[in-house]
């Protein structure tokens, strides 16, 4: 418990301390994809970042999701070397409104990592319908059309 906080402590320092290119350096995957969608990283105010870094934790955005009942997914990366996903055990503690998936192979950016599942994945979240809960959906495989 004691190693888990300290890697915590460590990361979160590392967030807030290092320079952009240097957080894109640690947590971007080295695919073109990334470097061309993150190429603008250096004109990030590094202010910018730390203001959200300090909003996010000095709000409890979870129960915040839970008390208004907003339907909610969250999307993880099993490979991201700053955030872990949460444990199965309080995924399976969240209520029907909310969903967590663990998007295979992605890292701090899925949605960079992988474009087609991530963006299949928004896609089917807001076309759920009304009341409908986000556990509903399923990752899909992606097809692809042959041409002959």
């Amino acid at each position: 418990m004691m190693a888990t906080v300290r890697l915590s402590m460590m990361r979160l320092i590392r967030m807030r301390t290092a320079t952009m290119p240097e957080l894109v350096e640690w947590l971007a995957a080295r695919t073109p994809e990334a470097t061309s969608a993150l190429s603008d990283v250096s004109k990030t105010d590094p202010l910018a970042v730390s203001a959200s870094m300090a909003g996010f934790q000095s709000s409890n955005l979870l129960a915040s999701f839970r008390d208004y009942e907003v339907p909610s997914l969250f999307v993880y990366g099993p490979n991201d070397p700053a955030v872990t996903p949460p444990s199965q055990e309080r995924t399976d503690s969240l209520p029907t409104h909310m969903h967590q998936v663990n998007l295979e192979g992605t890292g701090h950016f899925p949605m960079i990592d992988n474009p087609t599942q991530f963006n299949r994945l928004m896609t089917d979240f807001l076309a759920l319908d009304s009341g409908a809960s986000p556990r509903e959906l399923q990752m899909k495989e992606e097809w692809k059309r042959r041409v002959r």
